[in-house]
């Protein structure tokens, strides 16, 4: 009798420490609703341990006082059921974990699988954030080294390509890498289209940006156009790759601006944090949407002080299945006052942009536009 009664005591204490917290890990796994053979497992464990815990016990007490042969190795055959069961119970439990881990890395497989199929009918552009200048054009320029580069850096839309790199790998675009005082893709290249051209910054600038003085000679004009209908025709390739594969193609137009005013703009013009332009005829309405709400709190003007943006010309004003939404960005959010060195914030404006791509990803999947 008294290996039973180690038997029951045994159980009794295991039941005990063990039973009540597989029955809180039941009771949280049927509260978090999660389903699965690992939550089915809980469940079963807490419920059927307990009943088998008691049977056991019960059982053997039983038959140990009746009057039936062998009734000590009976007794003892019966009250370590529960242990037996305890062994099973573990045993099925360990094997549910490793059903759980295969599971969450399916499910993972599945739903990096899903965002890789999601819906992108976006298109990066990023006309303005390169700083280079062709070695053999220099001599076209009047002005001196020092001079030229504190026009290229001062007018650059210095690291719009970072603040928008998470945009970029997601959808694709088309970045340029030469200086706007080489060629600016963002103007018409007919002059009589580009207002501009007539302050002498069309697509080929013939004015300096800081000071209203002559930037450079007219000599290779022809030979830089090429320069500038490359990028046009990579724009246009890569939006008709998003024509065939989407039916649509929304452009997102990236840029910034400096918070000082030069000699070609309205002096008195009060700028905003952020600016978003459109074409009406061009709007995709839900991006400009989003984009306030990313950035609620902020200064938000719409077309001011920059208006329109740009859609590739093979489809301005001939394909309305062809959106395009500026972004313009005042580089104090996020560079120092000298607009050359980033400042503490530059790194909130890069998740503001991850927030972005979020939303354009997942409410375009769930046709929540």
């Amino acid at each position: 009798m008294s290996s039973v009664t180690i038997l029951n005591i045994l159980s009794t204490i295991i039941f005990m420490v063990i039973g009540l917290g597989i029955a809180i890990a039941g009771a949280m796994a049927n509260d978090s609703g999660k389903g699965g053979i690992f939550t089915n497992t809980f469940q079963f464990i807490s419920l059927s341990y307990p009943v088998v815990y008691l049977l056991g016990v019960i059982s053997s007490i039983a038959i140990l006082y009746s009057d039936i042969d062998n009734k000590k190795e009976i007794a003892i055959g019966l009250s370590s059921i529960n242990l037996i069961w305890l062994f099973i119970l573990g045993l099925l439990f360990f094997v549910a974990l490793i059903a759980e881990k295969y599971d969450d890395i399916r499910r993972q497989r599945q739903w990096e699988e899903e965002i890789n199929n999601q819906i992108k009918p976006y298109l990066i552009h990023l006309p303005h954030c390169g700083t280079m200048l062709p070695e053999e054009y220099l001599d076209d320029y009047y002005l001196n080294q020092e001079k030229l580069n504190e026009n290229i850096y001062q007018y650059a839309d210095l690291y719009t390509d970072e603040l928008f790199q998470d945009l970029m790998d997601r959808f694709g675009g088309v970045k340029n890498d030469y200086s706007r005082l080489f060629f600016d893709p963002e103007r018409f290249y007919d002059d009589k289209q580009e207002k501009m051209s007539q302050l002498g910054l069309g697509w080929f600038y013939t004015k300096a940006i800081l000071e209203e003085v002559p930037l450079r000679s007219l000599k290779n004009k022809e030979i830089i156009a090429k320069y500038y209908h490359a990028h046009h025709q990579a724009l246009n390739e890569k939006t008709q790759e998003k024509l065939d594969l989407y039916g649509e193609c929304t452009i997102i137009d990236c840029h910034s601006f400096s918070n000082e005013r030069y000699w070609f703009h309205d002096q008195n013009m009060e700028l905003p944090d952020i600016c978003i332009g459109y074409d009406e005829d061009h709007v995709d309405i839900k991006l400009v949407e989003y984009i306030k709400e990313i950035f609620d709190g902020y200064h938000i003007e719409i077309n001011k002080p920059y208006s329109g943006s740009l859609v590739p010309s093979n489809y301005y004003n001939k394909n309305k299945n062809v959106k395009s939404v500026m972004i313009e960005i005042n580089k104090k959010l996020y560079l120092k006052s000298n607009n050359i060195d980033k400042n503490n914030d530059f790194d909130v404006m890069v998740f503001k942009f991850e927030l972005l791509k979020d939303a354009l990803i997942f409410h375009k999947n769930y046709d929540m536009r």
